[in-house]
Formats: C-alpha cells, sequence, structure tokens
C-alpha cells in the first residue's frame, strides 16, 4: 500500500500580482490532505508572510470536483492513537496559522469542502464558492468526529444548533445551503469562480495592509474577549494605527488638497 506521506502529488503555488494562489494538487484522491502536505502549506505561509510584495493569498484544490475532500483517510487508517494525536495538532497549528495570518486569506471553493477541507476553509477570512460547491463534516459517520478545530471553527461561523447538526449529523450541504446559513461569504456560477475570487482579493490589496491586519486580529478576538477587553483592544491598536503617518495622510486625503471636507 503506498504510504500518502511519500505520494508525488502536493501544492503549486503562483503568484498573479500581488496575489499567491496556494491550490492543493492530488486531484486523484480530491485533492485529500496528507501530513506532506500540510508541511508544505506551513512552509509557504513562512515564506509569503515574509515576501512584502504579497498582500493575499488565496487557497483552493486543483480540478474541477474537489476544494479539499478532508484528510487522507487511507493514512489515517494506518495510525494509531499517538499518531492521530501528532496529527491532529498539525493540522490544528496549520488551521490556527491561517486564522491568525497577518494577510487576508481567501478560500476559493470550487468542490468538495469536506472534513478538515472545510477547517482549513472556515480558517480563512473569507470563504467564496461556485455553485456546484458542497460542504460537511462527514467524520461522524466513520465513528469520529472533526479534529483540525471544525468544532470550534462551525460554532463560531453559523452559530450552536446549525454547527452541532452538521457535525452530528454527518451531512453534506450544498453551496446554496451553505449561503443561506452564513458559512459562505459570495456564491457564484462556477464558470465565473476565479473572477468573483479576484475581485474580492482586488477590493482587499487596495486597503492598506496594516490596517487590514489590525481590523482582522480584532474582529477575530472579538469571538473569544469580553466587550469590555475588546474596546480596550480596540482603542489599543487604533492609537497604535493612528501612530503611523499612513493612517494621517488617508484622513487628509479624504479631506482633499484644499483642507475642504468632502461628504459621501
Amino acid at each position: 500500500m503506498n504510504d500518502p506521506r511519500n505520494d508525488g502529488g502536493g501544492l503549486s503555488v503562483r503568484r498573479e500580482g500581488a496575489v499567491a494562489v496556494l491550490a492543493i494538487d492530488r486531484v486523484h484522491k480530491h485533492n485529500a490532505l496528507s501530513p506532506a502536505i500540510l508541511q508544505q502549506l506551513d512552509t509557504q505561509l513562512t515564506l509569503l508572510q515574509a515576501a512584502t510584495e504579497v498582500r493575499a493569498l488565496v487557497l483552493t484544490g486543483e480540478g474541477e470536483r474537489a476544494f479539499i475532500a478532508g484528510n487522507d483517510i487511507e493514512h489515517l487508517a494506518q495510525v494509531d492513537a499517538h499518531e492521530a494525536f501528532a496529527l491532529m495538532e498539525a493540522g490544528q497549528r496549520l488551521v490556527s496559522r491561517l486564522r491568525d495570518y497577518p494577510k487576508p486569506v481567501v478560500a476559493m471553493v470550487n468542490g468538495y469542502a469536506l472534513g478538515g477541507g472545510l477547517e482549513l476553509a472556515l480558517a480563512c477570512d473569507f470563504i467564496v464558492a461556485s455553485r456546484q460547491a458542497s460542504f460537511g463534516f462527514p467524520e461522524i459517520r466513520l465513528n469520529t468526529f472533526p479534529g483540525w478545530g471544525g468544532t470550534q471553527l462551525a460554532v463560531r461561523a453559523i452559530g450552536l444548533a446549525r454547527a452541532k447538526e452538521m457535525i452530528m449529523s454527518g451531512r453534506r450541504y450544498s453551496a446554496e445551503e451553505a449561503w443561506e446559513m452564513g458559512l459562505v461569504n459570495r456564491l457564484c456560477e462556477p464558470a465565473h469562480l476565479r473572477e468573483e475570487t479576484l475581485a474580492l482579493v482586488a477590493t482587499l490589496i487596495e486597503r492598506d495592509a496594516t490596517c487590514l491586519s489590525l481590523a482582522k486580529r480584532l474582529c477575530n478576538g472579538a469571538e473569544d474577549w469580553a466587550f469590555a477587553d475588546g474596546l480596550g483592544s480596540e482603542a489599543a491598536l487604533y492609537g497604535v494605527n493612528f501612530s503611523r503617518a499612513e493612517a494621517r495622510d488617508g484622513l487628509r486625503a479624504f479631506l482633499g488638497k484644499s483642507g475642504e471636507r468632502k461628504h459621501g
């Protein structure tokens, strides 16, 4: 039996201007995730974080059928409890890193987003999905459950009741259902998925990079902080941002060169 850790498929990375597109490339396995791919993703996140010319990331899957069809079941079925725990920790580290990444990350979901694939998508800032996409946590049907943060991310994304039903039923949801429950930011026809995703990214990279990073940190923190703590963090980071010349330049630009206030 082949070891998925040595699978020839992996991760492709391409640059499109200020955007880096990371695509899981295991089409023959519906882009199922292997330990090697987790390591490749982690390495690329490090490299791209240091690349100042890269302003945003897009995560997707190669081919037309799958975004990421979850963990590699062939590999998972071979591990013992200790190895399974280590694999869950590795997946959780990657999910946490995506969620806390200082640059915007958009999931471009072209097909199945199941199990670990859905967990990675939920860790992104935005999900753009084609109408042929589908979403779900099928783990319960295999006598297990999400282990890469799915129980935490789903509750935050769609609320406790819907998250429980999604996780505990194991059923697959259509793109339209995911859109209606607020799991997906934008929904489009398959032929327009790339265009729709890049349009969103184009808006993001027009914004100040530091402001985006600080705003993302505050929004993520709002899920965990007490309200008063969130307000304190917001005020503190507002002060940090306002110490930058870019913040004052933005206000002056809004007022106009003549110094007269613009409206709109």
